[in-house]
C-alpha cells in the first residue's frame, strides 16, 4: 500500500490449539485487511498470515477502513457482528473503494438467502456466526485461488491420483474418491514430498499437530483405509510402508494393472481384504450376481450369498485366514450364491491369498455351477 495502515498485527509464531492442520496453500505474500474484528478472527487470520508469509492489517471500523487503499490489497474481512440487513447499506461504500478486491464478510445469524442475495460477484462470500475456524480459512483461500493470489500447486498430482487442497477433493483419473478429512490430510502430506518418504512422527505432526498420541493410535487404521480406497479405484499410485523409516507415495508395484487380469479371467471374480471388504470385482461377476460395480465395491462378501449361510461364511472365512493357502472353498460343502433379486444358485468357489506390501488380499474365481 502507499501509506502504511493505523495498526499492522504481527503474527504470533504460536498457532492457537484450534488452528486447521492442514498445511497452508502457498500465496504471494498475501496482505489482508480485517475491519472490526473480534479477538478470534485477529487470531485466526494472524496464525494463517504467519503460515503462509502474509501480514493483516486491522481497523476499528469501517469509516477508518476507507481511509486505506482497499483496492491494493488482496482480501478485506469485514467481521460486522450485525446482522446482514444491518450491514448492506455500508456494503456499497466498502465495494467502491475495493474495486475487484475480493471480499469476505462475518454476520450475525440471519438468512442464507438474504446474504447471498446481498452478493454482487464470485469475489464475494459470507460467513454466518458462529464460524468454525477451518471454514472461515478455507472460505477465505477459495476467494484468494479465485482471484489468482495462488501459486500453482493447489492441486497435488502424482501418477492418476490427486488431491485438491482448496476444495478438498480426492480424484484418481478424473473421478472422485471419497476419503475422511484424516485420510485426505494424511494423503496431502505425503503428495507435498512424494516420491520422497515422510517419518511417521512427521506425518503426525502433521496431520494431528497437537494430539500426536491419539493420532498415533489412530494412524495405522486410517492407512489401511486409504490404501484400500486408492486400490478399490485402480490408482497406479500407492502408499506404501518404507520399512524402519516411514510412508511414502509411489507406483504399484505390478506390472500388469490388476483390474485387467481380473477381467480377461474367465470366471466371475473378485479382491477382497482380510476383513472380507470387497475392492475389486470384474464385469461377469456384475452380470452373474446383478449388482453394479459400485453397490459391491466397500460391501462385505457376505453381501453375495444368502442371509441364513452368512454367519457360517464368516467362520469359514476366519479359519482361512489361521491358515491361508490356495484352495476350493467349503470342499465337501453346498454353496450358495445371492441374486441381487434374491434369487438363489450353486457355486464353486476357488481362493487365492496373496501377500503385499499393502497387506493380505484373497482372490476369489467363482462358477455357477450346472446341475
Amino acid at each position: 500500500m502507499d501509506e502504511p495502515p493505523r495498526s499492522v498485527i504481527t503474527a504470533d509464531p504460536s498457532p492457537p490449539r484450534f488452528m486447521s492442520h492442514h498445511r497452508p496453500l502457498e500465496f504471494r505474500q498475501p496482505r489482508v485487511v480485517l475491519v472490526a474484528g473480534g479477538a478470534d478472527t485477529r487470531q485466526i487470520l494472524m496464525t494463517w498470515a504467519e503460515r503462509v508469509g502474509g501480514s493483516v492489517s486491522s481497523f476499528k471500523d469501517l469509516p477508518e477502513a476507507l481511509e486505506q487503499p482497499l483496492h491494493e490489497c488482496e482480501a478485506v474481512v469485514v467481521d460486522a457482528a450485525v446482522t446482514w440487513h444491518a450491514l448492506s447499506a455500508s456494503l456499497d461504500r466498502l465495494r467502491a473503494a475495493m474495486n475487484t478486491t475480493p471480499l469476505l464478510v462475518i454476520t450475525k445469524s440471519t438468512a442464507a438467502e438474504d446474504a447471498s442475495a446481498g452478493l454482487t460477484a464470485g469475489d464475494e462470500d459470507f460467513l454466518v456466526l458462529p464460524y468454525d475456524t477451518e471454514e472461515l480459512v478455507g472460505r477465505l483461500e477459495r476467494l484468494l485461488v479465485r482471484a489468482g493470489h495462488s501459486r500453482p500447486d493447489s492441486v497435488l498430482r502424482y501418477e492418476d491420483l490427486e488431491v485438491d487442497v482448496v476444495d478438498r477433493l480426492c480424484r484418481v483419473g478424473g473421478d472422485r474418491v471419497r476419503l475422511t478429512p484424516k485420510e485426505l490430510g494424511i494423503l496431502e502430506a505425503l503428495l507435498r514430498v512424494a516420491p520422497r518418504t515422510l517419518s511417521r512422527q512427521q506425518l503426525l505432526e502433521e496431520v494431528w499437530t497437537e494430539d500426536t498420541e491419539r493420532g498415533r493410535k489412530a494412524l495405522d487404521v486410517h492407512m489401511t483405509h486409504l490404501r484400500k480406497k486408492l486400490a478399490g479405484a485402480y490408482s497406479r499410485a500407492s502408499v506404501s510402508t518404507v520399512r524402519g523409516t516411514g510412508f511414502r507415495v509411489g507406483d504399484v508395484r505390478v506390472e500388469l494393472p490388476t483390474h485387467l487380469v481380473l477381467e480377461a479371467a474367465p470366471d466371475a471374480m473378485l479382491v477382497a481384504d482380510e476383513d472380507g471388504e470387497i475392492l475389486m470385482v470384474n464385469a461377469m461377476l456384475e452380470s452373474m450376481f446383478g449388482y453394479e460395480r459400485s453397490e459391491m465395491l466397500g460391501a462385505s462378501v457376505e453381501t453375495l450369498i444368502p442371509e441364513r449361510m452368512r454367519g457360517g461364511h464368516r467362520r469359514q472365512r476366519s479359519r482361512f485366514d489361521d491358515a491361508p493357502a490356495p484352495r476350493r472353498m467349503g470342499t465337501g460343502l453346498e454353496l450358495l450364491g445371492r441374486h441381487r433379486d434374491g434369487t438363489e444358485f450353486p457355486v464353486d468357489v476357488s481362493l487365492s491369498p496373496i501377500e503385499t506390501h499393502q497387506g493380505r488380499y484373497v482372490i476369489a474365481a467363482v462358477r455357477m455351477r450346472i446341475e
